[in-house]
């Protein structure tokens, strides 16, 4: 469980997808469409932050529908992905909060 006293001052939990969201595999069938893995757990993890009433969001340099129908099960804040230069899109979003 997630202490309220440490998580008051924190206002935005970002993420990376690749070896954050997911183990790094790729899966690739015969078609050549690639899949990735996600861990169920990430979202207990995402729920519990929201509760505590914490942004979540994720920056991506990869983009794929499944990255995004995975980020909108979840319920992130911010879903940013195919950004090559993440600073950008940390800083603008840090100017939004």
């Amino acid at each position: 469980m997630l202490d309220k006293q440490v998580c008051k001052n924190i206002k935005m939990v970002l993420l990376d997808v690749d070896g954050v969201m997911t183990d790094g595999s790729i899966f690739i069938n015969h078609d050549g469409e690639f899949f990735k893995s996600f861990n169920v757990k990430d979202g207990l993890a995402i729920e519990l932050l929201r509760s505590h009433h914490i942004l979540v969001g994720v920056i991506s340099g990869k983009a794929s529908a499944a990255l995004d129908t995975r980020c909108q099960q979840l319920g992130f804040d911010e879903i940013i992905t195919g950004c090559k230069n993440k600073l950008p899109a940390l800083v603008n979003i840090l100017l939004q909060i």
